[in-house]
């Protein structure tokens, strides 16, 4: 594989992803501009291991971590009674034994979806960050995944938005970058009239 050169310029804007073909997409150079000293391409997973492991899945982010990856990216999601879970898409169906959005699901009925290929019960943030508790040093980004408007009115997103920052940042591992993402702009104008220090992307 081979790297970005160290003596590209530095980029205006906090952060500036770039794809690295590596086993499938696995990993992406990432050079966060606090690092831009280092002069050096950081790694992590999108979606915790896209393509070397099913997707979102706790087995994703530990055989990722287990490679020597210190970086994740990941998708949340809430259930109808406003859980927190793990998954990219508008629905289950791609991913998991389970149909539809998990958003018309009560949390229970959504612990129920196993994902298709090794049969992971489907992830809940809580158990993300449990796992990433006793790892210092990672780079995470959130991403919430809010853009349908069906699944979430406006009047929904100062909810996910509360929850969301809540659980993120009750507990952040020492030297640990935790980033919360998106495409689009209400979550992201939420979660910074509620938190002006937040960190967004």
């Amino acid at each position: 594989m081979q790297e970005p050169s160290p003596k590209r310029p530095q980029v205006r804007v906090p952060f500036l992803p770039v794809l690295v073909a590596a086993g499938g997409g696995l990993l992406v150079s990432f050079s966060p501009a606090a690092h831009a000293e280092e002069k050096k391409p950081f790694h992590f997973a999108h979606r915790g291991g896209s393509h070397e492991f099913e997707e979102n899945t706790l087995g994703a982010f530990r055989g990722s971590y287990d490679a020597g990856v210190r970086g994740f990216e990941t998708d949340v999601r809430m259930t109808n009674d406003g859980e927190l879970v793990i998954l990219h898409d508008d629905s289950l169906d791609r991913t998991h034994n389970g149909k539809g959005p998990v958003e018309k699901l009560t949390a229970e009925m959504a612990g129920k979806a196993t994902s298709k290929k090794l049969g992971e019960p489907l992830l809940f943030l809580k158990d993300l960050l449990k796992y990433l508790a006793d790892k210092p040093g990672m780079y995470v980004e959130f991403e919430m995944k809010t853009s349908n408007k069906d699944l979430y009115p406006d009047e929904r997103i100062g909810e996910y938005v509360r929850k969301l920052h809540a659980a993120v940042t009750a507990d952040i591992p020492a030297g640990s970058n935790y980033i919360f993402t998106s495409f689009a702009p209400r979550p992201l104008q939420a979660l910074k009239s509620m938190d002006p220090t937040a960190d967004i992307m």
